[in-house]
């Protein structure tokens, strides 16, 4: 193989996991959006706030 060819390997293999990446923090995202909603509705309003530490903590 050429180096062009071990470029081009590694540029797809780079751009894969970009979109591994950006689908795994969609995720985290709607996760945190319904977190925040039921913390919402169970009568905590502040509760998103502890949602939004946790998950930065785990980040």
């Amino acid at each position: 193989m050429t180096f062009t060819d071990h470029a081009a390997k590694r540029l797809l293999r780079g751009k894969s996991l970009e979109r591994i990446t950006l689908g795994w923090n969609l995720i985290g995202v709607i996760v945190f959006a319904f977190a925040r909603s039921v913390a919402e509705a169970s009568g905590n309003p502040n509760g998103w706030l502890d949602s939004s530490i946790r998950i930065g903590a785990r980040s």
